[in-house]
């Protein structure tokens, strides 16, 4: 995946004009409280709950998007647990988002089902709401390959992954947003519900630097290697190197925001300015918080001890369990690789696989759920709606249940979403059934859909095509019906749908395909199996002298997204598809949808599915859309009868709008 086409550059909203002066003449930030008692202590004030986010789009609301963006503001704020909106492609769904976002002044999460469309997503967000904190949460990994065992070959397969730095940053920039501000949107994959530390640990290992404050360099009494020592190690580098004065904290990047801290150097280090910002400009700051550059953090040395021993007590007890079911080489092999591990552990402070521990790590009982970006959405720094009040401390942690979860493209999410419990299971079930791993990894797991549902406050579905799943759930509530959209910004309307015999359908989709060529628009065709697919383009090639590639999930990241860019910068005339040429991308280059064998029966061709991907050509004005088939099912009848139907109304609009 290209990094630089999803990190998301971040100016700094700290004003120099509006610093408060104190008693002792020192300015101070308005977006900070202070601990007199303990000054290294994370504070960091809330904004007002008045006016937290910003629209800041050239543009207002436009056809159905005014209603809708009522309704749904309505339904949210007298608190009903769902609410669906069922907008085409091409109504402007992501600024409907902004708006709802901005009206209900909520912190929110949205969720994606895929890391190229939750880019996509917080790119669009950030347009329409450029002063709130808007932050992309994905996995981290640029290949991944789990750990699993095979029994019926009996293969054993290690774990195998690269970590991509950038967007382990962006993952440590979310999170110290939400733990500072309110005026956050998090747009995430699927990898929030894994787990993700202690919120709480993570939260109290930060440390608060201020103008004038003394700095001890070197390691902290009790603390193991974890985050803690990289702050240390960075604070250390920055004091000994004074030509080097950026100081980035462990979540920056290069275009995100940063601190710079100049130190006076004498006896005792001594911090004589602070500077947040980017490569834009720098603006002064009274203090600056910097967080771990792990989100997993081990504790104290007792704590971590603790950790070790209950790892060891697990290990006999299952080594003896083992034993008594004759086995025998299953109870060895878990004995001398939990053994390994406990060296290392002790040796390092970590292991290959240490995720499998995480339950004792974080010194949990067993079958507790894990916590994850979910837990960080529920933690209020301060509670700003009882400044006055005298009672406990400011900083204590208090829930929050006052933000809203976002599903995008509801109708291949939610499913995605329960599945990943499943899967995980099922895998590591054999694993500790075969002594490769103890019962306790069970533990390190994504939530279940259920233990996921517990912890959201409300919800808003969005698709095109939302299942019978997220109607069911507002078919409870009073005066609560889906929100529809079908009139485009741009009052474009659906595309017309022809429908053509297989006889010939290769000629006839050259002959098409380089009629649009003439035009400078672009085709995707879409084929039943990922042979054909490859098949198609080659044909498109070497008969049909149509500059085509094909992309599939055969295809890596990079691939994928090479494929894309040529079709877009015009470099081929025609993309040949399965099933990633549908939900959320947005490609107005695309004239023409052409679906090989659209009448075979199955979920690729499901009434869900053609309208899913007829909708890539809803953002051309000469959109059309050819289904080749000998038979009209019903799937494709539904389908035609619905994109009619609006096209129908939507040209009713455009008529009566001029």
């Amino acid at each position: 995946m290209n990094v630089d086409n999803i990190t998301i550059d971040k100016d700094s909203n700290n004003n120099v004009d509006s610093r408060k002066v104190d008693d002792d003449g020192q300015e101070k930030n308005p977006n900070i409280e202070y601990d007199d008692d303990d000054k290294k202590k994370p504070i960091n004030k809330l904004k007002s709950k008045s006016n937290l986010f910003e629209i800041t789009s050239p543009y207002g609301p436009m056809g159905d998007q005014p209603k809708a963006i009522s309704k749904l503001v309505k339904q949210i704020n007298r608190d009903d647990k769902y609410s669906v909106l069922r907008g085409c492609t091409g109504t402007g769904k992501t600024f409907v988002m902004s708006q709802v976002i901005a009206q209900t002044n909520r912190p929110a999460l949205i969720l994606c089902h895929n890391k190229s469309l939750a880019a996509q997503l917080a790119r669009e967000l950030q347009s329409h709401l450029r002063n709130n904190h808007i932050r992309l949460f994905v996995s981290y990994y640029n290949h991944y390959k789990p750990e699993y065992y095979d029994p019926i070959h009996n293969k054993y397969g290690s774990k195998k992954s690269s970590v991509n730095d950038e967007l382990d940053a962006l993952r440590h920039l979310a999170t110290e947003s939400l733990l500072q501000h309110k005026d956050v949107v998090i747009v995430a994959s699927v990898s929030c519900i894994y787990g993700l530390g202690m919120p709480q640990a993570y939260m109290d290992a930060s440390v608060r630097y201020t103008v004038g404050d003394t700095i001890i360099v070197g390691k902290q009494n009790g603390m193991r290697n974890n985050g803690l020592d990289t702050i240390q190690t960075k604070l250390e580098s920055l004091l000994i190197d004074f030509e080097t004065q950026q100081k980035h904290p462990p979540s920056s990047t290069s275009q995100s925001s940063s601190s710079s801290l100049t130190a006076s150097q004498s006896t005792m280090y001594t911090i004589s300015s602070i500077y947040h910002g980017n490569s834009k400009g720098m603006v002064p700051m009274e203090s600056t918080t910097i967080f771990p550059a792990k989100h997993h953090i081990s504790g104290t040395k007792e704590e971590f001890e603790e950790s070790l021993k209950r790892i060891e007590d697990e290990v006999a007890e299952r080594y003896k369990e083992l034993c008594n079911a004759s086995k025998k080489e299953e109870a060895d092999r878990i004995s001398k690789r939990v053994a390994q591990d406990l060296a290392l552990l002790r040796e390092t402070g970590t292991c290959p696989g240490i995720e499998n521990y995480s339950r004792h790590m974080a010194l949990k009982d067993a079958n507790v759920p894990p916590s994850t970006l979910l837990d960080y959405f529920g933690l209020i720094n301060g509670d700003d709606d009882n400044d006055d009040d005298d009672e406990g401390s400011s900083d204590e942690i208090k829930i929050n249940d006052d933000w809203l979860l976002v599903v995008d493209e509801s109708h291949v999410t939610i499913p995605q979403l329960k599945a990943m419990y499943g899967g995980d299971r099922a895998r590591k079930e054999k694993l500790v059934e075969h002594g490769y791993r103890l019962p306790s990894a069970l533990d390190n797991r994504p939530l279940r859909s259920e233990e996921f549902w517990e912890r959201i406050p409300q919800t808003l579905f969005v698709s095109a095509t939302p299942s019978q799943r997220e109607l069911d759930l507002i078919s409870n509530i009073p005066d609560n019906e889906p929100v529809d959209m079908m009139i485009r910004p741009t009052f474009v309307c659906d595309p017309h749908i022809e429908v053509r015999p297989i006889e010939n359908q290769l000629e006839d989709l050259v002959k098409e395909i380089s009629d649009r060529s003439k035009r400078n628009e672009r085709t995707l065709a879409m084929t039943v199996t990922k042979r054909d697919a490859e098949d198609l383009a080659t044909y498109l090639i070497a008969t049909g002298g149509v500059n085509a590639m094909y992309i599939h999930s055969g295809l890596n990241t990079h691939e994928r997204s090479k494929a894309l860019q040529a079709l877009q910068s015009g470099e081929i005339d025609c993309l040949v598809g399965v099933n990633l040429l549908r939900e959320g991308l947005d490609l107005p280059q695309v004239s023409l949808v052409a679906i090989l064998n659209a009448d075979f029966e199955g979920f690729l061709r499901s009434e869900t599915a053609l309208l899913q991907t007829i909708g890539r050509a809803a953002r051309n004005i000469n959109g059309k859309a050819i289904f080749y088939a000998n038979k009209i099912t019903r799937s494709m009848k539904k389908c035609m009868d619905a994109t009619e139907s609006r096209r129908k109304a939507q040209l009713d609009y455009n008529l009566k709008n001029n």
